[in-house]
């Protein structure tokens, strides 16, 4: 949609009189590991926006921190995990409990949560389980010494998608590839 308005702005005549107003995006940018966010930092991009105010980005574990103690309660409109989940840890735990909640609270009433992550069976977890990287049922230690965890469409479901929490499934289904 956003791409969608710039493009009406760009291409609309100076006599046009519809007022098109392109949302201004503000844009947080969390991840566990220091050295991701260092990496971020330094791009132009993101430089950019965040000297325009736009974007921020800080060291965070999802895990372990509520969202109320960073100022990030009730503050999202989406919610974007990137092979978030899998590094926390299988399913179920504790952890990743904690994390689901988390991502949750940092949502805006009526916001969404976008997820991509490893899928139970996928080619990534059989080039896995021939080494000896496997700490525990579709758990395993990749190259990197991050845990990776492969989700089966049902762990989503009891972590997201319950009495507790008050998603609405919208879609959630293994990628054609």
């Amino acid at each position: 949609q956003h791409t969608e308005l710039i493009h009406k702005k760009q291409t609309r005549s100076s006599d046009d009189d519809d007022n098109v107003t392109i949302p201004q995006l503000q844009i947080h940018c969390l991840d566990f590991a220091p050295t991701a966010i260092h990496l971020l930092k330094l791009d132009p991009r993101f430089q950019s926006a965040e000297k325009e105010g736009r974007a921020t980005a800080h060291v965070y574990d999802l895990s372990s921190t509520h969202p109320s103690q960073v100022n990030l309660e009730n503050t999202a409109d989406v919610a974007i995990l990137l092979f978030c989940l899998s590094a926390i840890g299988p399913h179920p735990s504790a952890a990743l409990s904690r994390a689901s909640r988390h991502v949750i609270d940092i949502l805006k009433p009526g916001g969404t949560l976008v997820i991509r992550d490893y899928g139970r069976l996928d080619e990534a977890q059989m080039k896995l389980s021939r080494g000896e990287k496997k700490i525990d049922e579709n758990f395993y230690r990749k190259g990197d010494g991050t845990g990776c965890y492969y989700f089966e469409i049902q762990d989503l479901k009891d972590l997201f998608v319950n009495d507790q929490n008050g998603l609405e499934l919208l879609e959630l289904e293994y990628p054609d590839v």
